[in-house]
């Protein structure tokens, strides 16, 4: 388990950490970071109720570069109306490839389950005490379904990976 856990930081390239700002960093300020010894990336997200199912989802777009999602069952999204959700998820409020969850009045077909590098548990708050895979989830949607959904509910999150691991927790 442990062998599997540890190859799955490379393979999936999971972050080192993460942070959120209110509004959209400025090129300057990413500069500034990355002068720190570290590469920043965009891993923004929108978190919305659910139509049909008495919960929320935590919606991202296909992530490629940092914290890639791995394919359970099913297929990536690849159309407007499509959502990939996480396995858990989906078996705890009784969903399956096929169907459809609704957001504001729109349907999206569930194409896919996956499960999100950086969620080996599905906490939707640093300060929750106790997962929720029933009232909270998280999914990926194409570019073209992330843009259409607005800014209601989006979260500007970045993560960053350090360009050399530091090689004590001091310096970390």
């Amino acid at each position: 388990i442990k062998t599997t856990y540890d190859e799955g930081f490379e393979k999936h390239n999971i972050e080192d950490g993460n942070f959120e700002y209110y509004a959209k960093a400025d090129e300057e300020t990413i500069k500034s970071l990355e002068e720190e010894g570290v590469e920043i990336y965009e891993n923004f997200y929108i978190e919305r109720e659910t139509d049909n199912v008495d919960s929320r989802l935590r919606l991202y777009r296909n992530r490629e570069e940092v914290n890639r999602v791995s394919l359970m069952e099913g297929a990536f999204p690849v159309a407007e109306n499509e959502v990939a959700i996480d396995r858990m998820y989906a078996e705890n409020n009784k969903l399956a490839v096929g169907d459809t969850i609704g957001f504001d009045g729109k349907d999206l077909k569930i194409s896919g389950l996956v499960a999100l590098s950086d969620y080996s548990s599905l906490f939707s708050s640093t300060s929750d005490m106790m997962f929720d895979a029933n009232m909270f989830g998280i999914g990926i949607v194409t570019e073209e379904t992330f843009d259409n959904f607005g800014k209601g509910g989006f979260h500007y999150s970045y993560s960053w990976k350090y360009n050399e691991a530091p090689n004590s927790d001091a310096k970390a």
